[in-house]
């Protein structure tokens, strides 16, 4: 399968690739991985310290306060699939997973197919709803009120120590059908379990591999 991986805020791609290479290396050599890069530059994250070099840039996807900034990546990142894809999968990190979110919610609105066959969301926020952004506001949604939207199969990986839970990934999980959703939660914080956490490792593989296994037999 191939996969669009979208970083985290005040990472890059080159460190969503280390951050994923244990896991990247567990699945095998059957996928393959495209990173996209942010291009609004900002602040390093206090989690990617062990990851970054001196001579690194940080990035976001968009200004997290600005309804406009977002409908502009949302632009941006459907522009990529069309001339890059077609993609199997989407692996997305913190707001990377929002803005990846807010896409599939987007095409789910208007009643579109949906760019991905499954989902992979580390600590993933909760998306914004795009006909809110298309009001110049930001609103995001809430499984308690707006139930399961997005209805493909879909991993969340969540940190039991992350201090945006509760309101980052169990709400987003809470928005994905449930039939089709695969949760585990590892016992660090902001973060993806990689080679010095093997249980939290593996079971991340394994809540993985069976949503790439449901994508393929419900394809």
């Amino acid at each position: 399968m191939r996969f669009l991986c979208l970083h985290g805020k005040g990472t890059n791609s080159r460190i969503f690739e280390s951050q994923t290479a244990a896991l990247r290396y567990r699945l095998g050599n059957d996928h393959t991985y495209d990173f996209v890069e942010g291009s609004i530059p900002c602040d390093a994250a206090l989690e990617v310290a062990t990851f970054s070099s001196s001579d690194d840039e940080f990035f976001a996807y968009f200004d997290d306060v600005s309804p406009a900034s977002c409908r502009q990546a949302l632009e941006d990142l459907e522009a990529y699939i069309k001339s890059a894809g077609p993609f199997d999968g989407l692996m997305a990190f913190s707001i990377g997973a929002v803005l990846g979110a807010t896409l599939l919610v987007q095409r789910a609105q208007t009643n579109a197919a949906l760019p991905f066959r499954l989902a992979v969301f580390f600590c993933g926020g909760a998306p914004s709803d795009p006909s809110a952004l298309n009001e110049d506001k930001f609103r995001f949604l809430d499984g308690a009120f707006d139930g399961e939207v997005l209805h493909l199969p879909t991993a969340h990986v969540l940190g039991k120590n992350d201090p945006r839970n509760p309101s980052w990934g169990p709400q987003l999980a809470k928005l994905c059908s449930s039939q089709l959703a695969t949760t585990f939660v590892h016992e660090r914080g902001h973060d993806i379990p990689s080679w010095h956490d093997q249980l939290g490792l593996e079971r991340t593989v394994q809540c993985i591999q069976r949503t790439i296994d449901r994508a393929i037999t419900s394809h």
